[in-house]
Formats: structure tokens, C-alpha cells, sequence
């Protein structure tokens, strides 16, 4: 199981620091960046992309009264920190179903704007445990971290690009490897319909 303070020290290692630390919360320049950027750089990165260790599928309560143009209004899970869709009970058509995050004036909320009755959302949650980080979603966070301290440590604007890249680059075989852990539904086109194409 990675730990809090190795993907730290990922990071270190990255932007070329050839000191560890042992603890983020230790009296030193590399642990006092590190404590300051990585909350910050977990939710960064769980938004960035749809992980699935992080995936959350939730009954939406409804709250207050739903602005014009809008059939309901739901109250945001607490714990969301990207919306992904509104989940089709059967899902036979590809279509996404509308939403629309807002904030209710009277609560003071962050809402879910919707046409869909008794909606459920799917979103990516926020999961702060280590032990349930993913391989790829460790690799993307220690260079998404390395990115946020690389300046204020090194000095040096280019190592910042040059590890956004690396960043960027993480996502994208994460994206693949994401692929590999779902089954796609087929689909139920009639057959004249896919004899057309």
C-alpha cells in the first residue's frame, strides 16, 4: 500500500530533490510544500479524471423549489467533487440526461438541476485513504503534486511544464487502463438496423 508521505516523496523525486521525508508535517522546506499542496492535489486530480476506485452512484434528495426551466431541484452529495451523469434506469439510448449544477440562494447550496424524477448521480467521490488509491491514480497524483512545489522548490517555470506533461500523459493511460475494467453494454439496435451499417 502507498502512503501519503511516498507519493510525497515520488514528487520530490521527479522535480530532482534528493531529500526524503519522513513525515509531511516534519520541519523541513520539501515536507512543508508537500503538506501544503496535497489535499489540494487530490481533489485536482480525482476531478480530472472519472477513476473508478472513486466512483460514486447516489439517490439525489430533493431540496428547495427548482428554478424556471427546470423540473427538480437536488441537493449536491456532499462528498461529490465532479458530476459525472445522471444514471438511466435501462440504458438503451446513449443520450445523456440534462443537468445543470447551480447553488440555491435560500440553503446556500450547491444543487443539481434536472428534468429526471427520483434522479441517481453518478460522480467521483472524495477518497483521502491511500490503500484505496489505484496504481495509475498514485503515479498521476505524485506528478500532479510534483508540478504544484516544483517552483516554490527548484526555482525552475520549465520543470513545472515539463511535469503538467508528464501529468497529462498519466491521465491518458489511465484513461485506457480504465477501459480495461468495464464491460460496454452492447447494442440493442434492431437487426435491419444494423444491417444498414
Amino acid at each position: 500500500m502507498t502512503t501519503k508521505v511516498q507519493i510525497c516523496n515520488m514528487a520530490l523525486g521527479a522535480i530532482g530533490e534528493k531529500s526524503n521525508i519522513q513525515s509531511i508535517t516534519e520541519r523541513s522546506p520539501q515536507a512543508a510544500k508537500c503538506n501544503l499542496y496535497y489535499d489540494q492535489m487530490v481533489e485536482v486530480v480525482l476531478s480530472d479524471f472519472d477513476w473508478n476506485f472513486a466512483s460514486v452512484t447516489e439517490t439525489l434528495a430533493l431540496i428547495g423549489t427548482a428554478p424556471t426551466g427546470w423540473s427538480y431541484q437536488y441537493a449536491m452529495p456532499s462528498d461529490c467533487l465532479a458530476a459525472r451523469e445522471i444514471v438511466r434506469e435501462i440504458r438503451i439510448n446513449t443520450d445523456r440526461i440534462p443537468y445543470k449544477i447551480a447553488r440555491d440562494r435560500t440553503s446556500n447550496m450547491r444543487v443539481i438541476l434536472t428534468n429526471q424524477a427520483e434522479a441517481e448521480l453518478r460522480y467521483t467521490g472524495l477518497v483521502t485513504d491511500t490503500s484505496q488509491f489505484s496504481p495509475w491514480f498514485v503515479e498521476a497524483l505524485s506528478l500532479r503534486l510534483s508540478a504544484a512545489i516544483a517552483e516554490p522548490l527548484t526555482r525552475k517555470k520549465d520543470l513545472v511544464v515539463r511535469q503538467l506533461q508528464l501529468y497529462n500523459r498519466a491521465l491518458q493511460a489511465a484513461a485506457a487502463a480504465s477501459a480495461n475494467e468495464e464491460e460496454q453494454e452492447e447494442s440493442n439496435d434492431a437487426d435491419w438496423i444494423r444491417d444498414r451499417e
